[in-house]
């Protein structure tokens, strides 16, 4: 029987690791949830603390939306011109000190 989807949304890495590994747990896992699991295991670099309260900064102090927030504790650029590569899509007019605060902001979180 297929699986219904109830809802779609951009997951942090450290959430889909938690996520998996509590369903693990149940029993119920199958080759794709393995995979997912093992991928996640390797390139999540932020615990999942980290990874909420930087998700939380970015969009209320800096006021990114979820998806590029996402993005960034995913892939937890450690320079601004790393940053822009993630930014620049939605947000072009971001200037240079704003992303050097969010660089800053990665560093003392976790990054």
């Amino acid at each position: 029987m297929p699986r219904k989807i109830v809802q779609k949304r951009s997951l942090p890495l450290s959430e889909v690791k938690s996520m998996l590994e509590q369903r693990t747990e149940g029993g119920e896992f199958n080759y794709t949830q393995r995979v997912a699991l093992d991928h996640a295991t390797k390139f999540s670099r932020l615990s999942s603390e980290s990874t909420k309260t930087l998700l939380d900064k970015l969009q209320n102090e800096f006021g990114l939306d979820m998806d590029a927030s996402v993005q960034i504790c995913n892939i937890v650029p450690e320079t601004v011109d790393e940053l822009k590569i993630v930014t620049s899509e939605r947000y072009s007019d971001l200037d240079n000190t704003k992303l050097e605060a969010i660089i800053t902001c990665i560093e003392e979180i976790g990054g």
